[in-house]
């Protein structure tokens, strides 16, 4: 009898270390997806910086660009005008 409630215990013993491991399988498994998921949210919000950035940069270039094509026409017009009050006088 004593044998029989030892080898129940042995096995009640065995059935909560499995069921500690497969908890501690899936709590671990868990974990792993929350990083995965914490690292793809990472890499996502930087990428989105990313492309902020290259976005402010395209930004900031085609202002420049304006900026230095709107000078050119402005000297080249004035130059123009100076010739053509130049050549009127004469």
């Amino acid at each position: 009898m004593i044998m029989v409630i030892k080898s129940i215990l042995i096995y009640m013993m065995m059935m909560i270390m499995m069921m500690m491991v497969v908890v501690a399988m899936v709590v671990m498994m868990m974990m792993m997806m929350m990083m995965m998921m914490m690292m793809m949210m990472m890499l996502l919000l930087l990428l989105l910086l990313l492309m902020m950035m290259m976005m402010l940069m395209m930004m900031m270039m085609m202002i420049v660009v304006i900026i230095a094509t709107m000078n050119i026409i402005i000297v080249i017009t004035t130059t123009t005008t100076i010739n053509i009050t130049i050549s009127l006088s004469e």
